[in-house]
């Protein structure tokens, strides 16, 4: 299970976010208190500060290592305000098949896109949806996906729903976009005969706006001699 921080508000110091709090995110990650995976695979974040220079763009960081273990994040979080904040601390099946990268590491923002998303869950069978999912993903979005997650295919197809995916996130035509998305995620499940339950968590943001979606395709109670294997990231 990954895990997810979302902020919206006044200028806030990230170190108040990341480390301080008893529940702060980087503590969740080695600490947790309800679901006990740890968050073994990577951290990353997008800020954004009105105060900044080109405010609309966020600052951006990501890593593949343990965040509590990172000084350089550390540092960054003791110096940098920001109103609004999308971060998120990866969560893998504890596998050698799991890929552990940058590339990986959510938030994801596309190259001129300003909405940034993370998600939390997964898609059972994944690998076999993966081309009929690309049908539905834009010629000029497609080649923007670099890693192997689940997690930044939905966030292509997100964008592929917008009427404008470079613009800024309009709450109703992401309410739009979403159904769609979700929608065709049901029907390449029914195409390739998949019935185990997938959660769909997804955080969104564009800096000045936020969404959070919490969705679960088939959820139900599955027997398996090996229960790691039921849902892996």
């Amino acid at each position: 299970m990954c895990r997810a921080l979302l902020y919206l508000g006044e200028p806030v110091l990230l170190d108040d976010l990341f480390y301080q709090p008893d529940n702060s995110l980087v503590k969740q990650s080695y600490m947790p208190t309800m679901l006990n995976m740890l968050n073994l695979a990577g951290f990353g974040m997008r800020a954004w500060d009105q105060g900044s220079h080109q405010p609309e763009r966020p600052y951006s960081y990501s890593s593949p290592t343990l965040p509590v273990f990172d000084r350089n994040l550390k540092q960054l979080s003791e110096k940098v305000r920001a109103n609004c904040v999308l971060a998120h601390v990866r969560g893998v099946s504890y596998s050698t098949r799991s890929v552990i990268s940058s590339e990986n590491t959510h938030p994801f923002t596309f190259p001129g896109f300003r909405i940034a998303m993370a998600h939390n869950g997964d898609l059972y069978r994944f690998q076999e949806m993966k081309q009929h999912l690309a049908e539905h993903v834009r010629p000029d979005i497609l080649p923007l996906i670099e890693g192997t997650t689940d997690s930044e295919w939905i966030y292509a197809l997100l964008l592929s729903q917008l009427e404008y995916p470079q613009g800024p996130l309009d709450q109703a035509e992401f309410r739009r976009a979403i159904d769609a998305v979700f929608a065709i995620i049901r029907d390449v499940r029914a195409r390739e005969g998949i019935v185990t339950s997938s959660s769909v968590n997804l955080f969104a943001t564009d800096g000045e706006r936020l969404a959070a979606v919490r969705y679960c395709f088939d959820f139900g109670c599955y027997r398996t001699e090996s229960p790691a294997a039921v849902h892996e990231a």
